[in-house]
């Protein structure tokens, strides 16, 4: 199905999977097909505004049918935050939302969908530059 596929999540709308790109760098592909397609699940590659960022992990977010929220670990294992990606309605290309999201080593990212209010997400920032000034008090 996919050469060096190792995971996959659907959604309503899309399967991702994700593709070892080097293995002894920890650098990763994101591609997305269409599962309702007839033609084999034909996995393109996702896009990014900025190609120059290595990816190193995924977390799928929220995924409402129409588009899909993506924090994605830049650094490696010991990162400490990851960028906020939300896709366009064919799931494949991505805008940054918001840089440096929290998150921890396991992928949990502090973003929580307001249940009551559509649209409407709180996410916390992690920036370096606070943290080291309240550390030093």
């Amino acid at each position: 199905m996919l050469k060096y596929g190792n995971k996959f999540l659907l959604t309503k709308k899309f399967l991702y999977a994700v593709q070892v790109r080097k293995e002894n760098k920890q650098e990763i592909n994101l591609l997305v097909a269409n599962p309702r397609s007839l033609s084999n699940y034909a996995f393109s590659q996702t896009e990014f505004p900025f190609g120059n960022l290595k990816e190193k992990s995924y977390t799928i977010l929220e995924s409402d049918g129409n588009s899909v929220f993506l924090n994605i670990n830049h650094q490696g294992d010991q990162a400490r935050y990851g960028h906020l990606y939300i896709s366009d309605a064919q799931g494949k290309k991505f805008s940054l939302a918001m840089s440096n999201n929290a998150r921890e080593a396991d992928g949990t990212c502090d973003f929580e969908k307001m249940l009551s209010l559509e649209g409407i997400y709180l996410i916390n920032s992690y920036e370096p530059s606070i943290v080291s000034k309240y550390r030093k008090q």
